[in-house]
């Protein structure tokens, strides 16, 4: 399958973890995977808004001017900006990634200078096709990852095709989007180690905490959160931001916290930080 890769470096989360959030309207799922498995449609609703309220996200529809503006062309389906959503990259990976690209690349290309309603037209209908494939990679039906690396594929070039004819109707011509033949991504690894040495470290992303608070789930239980990550394989945080942490040594201490992984030279983050 074609997992989209970013195209610029995101922001360092900033702020307080969030509060425990009101009772979800329907029942809680046993897990916050089984959640979005239960109804992929309502997940993806629940996802999109959670990706809405990220920080980095509310701060790039803030910015006055579209990534890339002022270049010859501007590339469809890099994405902007990115979110650690935990382990299971087919459930609520490929859920955020389709929010994240609803939410931050329509708000871009109108910094661009295409008309609104226009470009929600057109993201609407990509957004209704990738959807519908997405259901059946999430029932995990056979070759249902392949049909839906074809109808990303498709929809891109479909998006692009419609785009490239409203921007012939234009006027002021706003910059030609294009589909690239790759995405760069600059890449952000870095080793956790602990203080004291030898400790077992697991990791909860930021946007997974809140996920799991909105599913009615106790993000402390990581048999019912299970976006939990085991962080003792090298370059284990492959994402800035903030996380929950627990460290377990052998002698029986332990300890728990959050810490911020920073976009820096740095190669590895100590944890507790110190």
């Amino acid at each position: 399958m074609r997992r989209p890769i970013s195209r610029v470096v995101g922001l360092a989360l900033g702020g307080l973890m969030l509060p425990a959030l009101a009772a979800p309207a329907g029942p809680v799922p046993t897990t916050s995977t089984a959640g979005l498995l239960a109804d992929p449609a309502a997940g993806y609703g629940l996802v999109k808004r959670l990706v809405a309220g990220m920080p980095e996200v509310a701060e790039r529809l803030a910015a006055p001017e579209a990534v890339g503006t002022g270049s010859a062309e501007w590339n469809f389906g890099c994405p902007i900006v990115t979110v650690a959503s935990g382990p299971d990259a087919d459930h609520a990976g490929l859920l955020t990634d389709l929010a994240l690209m609803s939410v931050v690349e329509r708000a871009e290309i109108v910094k661009l200078g295409y008309p609104k309603a226009e470009v929600d037209r057109i993201l609407d209908g990509l957004e209704a096709k990738r959807l519908a494939a997405l259901k059946a990679v999430l029932r995990n039906a056979a070759d249902a990852d392949i049909a839906y690396g074809k109808v990303q594929r498709d929809t891109e070039k479909a998006a692009v095709a419609a785009f490239a004819r409203l921007r012939a109707g234009m006027k002021r011509k706003p910059m030609r989007i294009v589909v690239p033949e790759e995405c760069f991504d600059e890449g952000f690894s870095k080793s956790v180690v602990t203080e004291p040495p030898g400790g077992k470290v697991r990791l909860l992303a930021d946007f997974a905490e809140r996920l799991c608070r909105a599913q009615g789930l106790d993000p402390a239980d990581p048999a019912r959160c299970d976006r939990w990550t085991d962080a003792d394989a090298e370059a284990s945080a492959a994402h800035w931001g903030r996380y929950r942490f627990t460290i377990a040594w052998t002698d029986g201490r332990s300890a728990s916290g959050t810490v911020d992984i920073a976009v820096d030279g740095s190669e590895t983050v100590t944890i507790p930080p110190r």
